[in-house]
């Protein structure tokens, strides 16, 4: 009776040690954080003088822990881009402007739905008129403009989703020589809308 007792006894320990192993590998937080990379393309619209620009391509490195949803890190890149328009609706304008990730980008993701949120620096690298361009060496915002974004439509972190948000554009220096005010006047306080596309996103 006492053998036949301590048999059933192990054999309930080693299964409550299992269930217990099982459990704690499953809860949130046991797996590592991946990176994942994505590739794709941004467009934004600066809606103070009806610039529509298309940075292609834009590459994204995600830190991301699926389990507990928490995005930990987000390093964006994307190229110079080149606008043309008509200033006031008359006047052929064309715009270079590039912008550059200004610090840490955080956020989350759960049940497919990202947020993140980051500062961004916006250069504006040269302007002009009738397509003559006129360099600025050191025209770009005094401080970082404050981006938030969230998904639209449901984000795969393995395969990527679109995400979306406005952004204002702070004070331009005044390394925008004679366009300065008019810069400032025109798109200053205004919401602009930004749609980033993303593919890819095996993590590693």
């Amino acid at each position: 009776m006492r053998v036949r007792t301590r048999v059933i006894a192990r054999v309930v320990t080693g299964a409550v040690a299992a269930a217990a192993a099982f459990t704690g590998f499953a809860q949130p937080g046991y797996a590592a954080p991946r990176d994942y990379n994505y590739s794709g393309t941004s467009q934004t619209k600066i809606t103070g003088i009806g610039a529509d620009l298309t940075f292609t391509p834009t590459k994204a490195t995600v830190r991301a822990d699926v389990d507990s949803g928490e995005i930990s890190s987000v390093t964006v890149t994307t190229p110079e881009a080149r606008s043309e328009f008509n200033l006031f609706g008359f006047l052929p304008t064309n715009i270079k402007v590039k912008v550059t990730q200004a610090g840490e980008w955080k956020g989350t993701i759960k049940a497919d739905t990202v947020n993140v949120t980051g500062p961004i620096d916006i250069q504006i690298l040269e302007t002009g008129h009738f397509g003559i361009p006129i360099p600025l060496p050191d025209c770009k915002t005094t401080k970082p403009a404050q981006l938030n974004l969230v998904s639209q439509g449901p984000f795969d972190i393995a395969t990527g989703g679109t995400l979306v948000g406005t952004y204002k554009i702070p004070e331009m220096s005044w390394g925008c020589l004679f366009d300065t005010p008019i810069i400032n006047a025109l798109v200053g306080g205004k919401d602009n809308p930004l749609t980033i596309k993303l593919t890819g996103g095996v993590g590693r």
